[in-house]
């Protein structure tokens, strides 16, 4: 009897020791690659993206808070977007973007155009919004535990193994700077929630890059937070206000030299132009703005002057400093 008390109680220990053990790294990794596949092939979506950026470049420092708002439906090659900036002045800008039968809908608070696009083209970035690229070795001391009836998972990615994403959330820097810069990346500080049907439905990305900016060490704080609000495949992509009586924009009107070295050579002058167009606060555009924004699309491409623009009102008292 004594024994089998004994055998009973070394079997429940046993199990218990198991279950305090938790999932494996392994386990892990298999959690994330599935729910990412899974999220990955919605056909309907919604989500959403919180990016906190600080840069401090050696004599000045700034921050922009940018939020992006995003409904898809691939099937139907339809995607809607909001982004949103802010700087640490309270200066905001808000672009919208709405695509459908091959036609693309912009508005940025200021001028609203729209213009012919490639369905796959358009939908590319929209597709992939859910493939982050995680390297295998992010999950070399990933833990996991159960959280609101999925997973919450935590891991850290080597920086250069996902240079490429890091690149993309550090490109306003670039832009800001007016130079490309080569970064010395940190660890990525991974989070990702998988809710309990297996889809991912959020993840948090945290990381620093180092670089030399006119010879001060400058430095580079980015937070990141990517939430499905939607993954029912029931999300409504519904169209702005208006959209169909949007001007339309020649894109042949764009300059095209066919260097592939074009852009870098343009780059300062871009910048200087879309500097132009504001007051020496950097935030109020000048009376001609309209005129001068037209000209500079012709020039310089359209999609590259909005970019800077965005930028210049969110860090302009850094880039104009």
């Amino acid at each position: 009897m004594k024994k089998t008390v004994t055998l009973v109680l070394s079997v429940i220990l046993t199990v218990f020791c198991l279950a305090s053990c938790g999932k494996t790294p392994e386990d892990c990794q298999k959690m994330y690659n599935d729910a990412e596949a899974k999220t990955s092939a919605l056909q309907k979506f919604a989500a959403e993206v919180d990016m906190t950026l600080s840069v401090d470049v050696g004599t000045s420092s700034a921050s922009v808070v940018s939020r992006t708002e995003m409904k898809a439906d691939l099937a139907a090659s339809k995607y809607q977007q909001t982004i949103a900036n802010s700087d640490g002045s309270g200066s905001s800008q808000t672009v919208s973007v709405y695509h459908e039968a091959g036609t693309t809908y912009y508005s940025d608070g200021y001028n609203s155009y729209k213009y012919a696009e490639d369905d796959s083209a358009a939908m590319t970035s929209v597709s992939h919004v859910a493939d982050f690229g995680i390297p295998d070795s992010a999950f070399n001391e990933a833990k996991c535990e159960e959280e609101n009836g999925g997973y919450r998972i935590e891991f850290k990615a080597p920086g250069e193994s996902m240079k490429s994403l890091c690149d993309s959330y550090l490109y306003p820097v670039d832009m800001m700077t007016g130079v490309s810069n080569d970064y010395t990346l940190s660890d990525v500080a991974c989070t990702a929630a998988v809710n309990a049907d297996g889809y991912l439905v959020s993840l948090s990305l945290g990381f620093s890059a180092q670089f030399d900016y006119s010879g001060n060490a400058s430095s580079a704080l980015i937070d990141v937070t990517v939430r499905y609000t939607d993954v029912s495949g029931k999300a409504m992509v519904e169209p702005p206000e208006g959209y169909k009586d949007y001007p339309d924009y020649d894109p042949d009107a764009v300059t095209d030299t066919g260097d592939d070295d074009w852009m870098d050579e343009k780059d300062a002058e871009a910048i200087d132009a879309a500097f132009s167009l504001f007051e020496d606060d950097h935030k109020t555009p000048v009376a001609n703005y309209d005129e001068l924004y037209r000209q500079y699309c012709s020039e310089y491409g359209k999609d590259t002057m909005d970019s800077i623009i965005e930028l210049i009102l969110a860090f302009g008292g850094i880039a104009g400093d």
